[in-house]
């Protein structure tokens, strides 16, 4: 699917701003280099599924049966951000301590590696998107 005008807008100031890297680069090139998994970040969220997928089963077992339905509590929730002074990250810390191999396990799980593309907003990037950016 060919990118909307907002999109090559979004794309043009990008391959303005990183002439160094993708100027010398064919459409093509430029693409495949737009498309490549080379960004880390630290997503903001996570679902209440993946927050479950990440509790050490050890760790849970161990817990007091309050403490086991404060975390499927949590774990129910759609949007969770549990690191970095959020309710959720302070409700991890309480039932699980700091540190933890799930609040260890939690923090690994939200940084992940994605393209220039991604971190710009984007979506995957063709030639012929890279073709009508710099046409502009």
């Amino acid at each position: 699917m060919s990118y909307s005008v907002s999109q090559i807008t979004t794309l043009k100031a990008f391959l303005d701003a990183n002439a160094g890297t993708y100027g010398a680069l064919s459409d093509q090139d430029a693409a495949v280099t737009l498309n490549a998994l080379t960004e880390n970040r630290v997503r903001s969220s996570m679902t209440g599924a993946e927050v479950f997928d990440n509790v050490d089963s050890t760790e849970f077992a161990a817990l007091t049966d309050s403490q086991k339905s404060q975390v499927l509590s949590l774990c129910s929730v759609q949007s969770v951000d549990p690191a970095n002074a959020k309710p959720a990250a302070q409700i991890i810390i309480d039932i699980f301590g700091n540190p933890s191999t799930t609040r260890t396990a939690l923090l690994a799980a939200r940084d992940e590696t994605v393209s220039p593309a991604t971190t710009q907003g984007l979506p995957r990037a063709r030639a012929e998107d890279v073709r009508r950016a710099r046409l502009l």
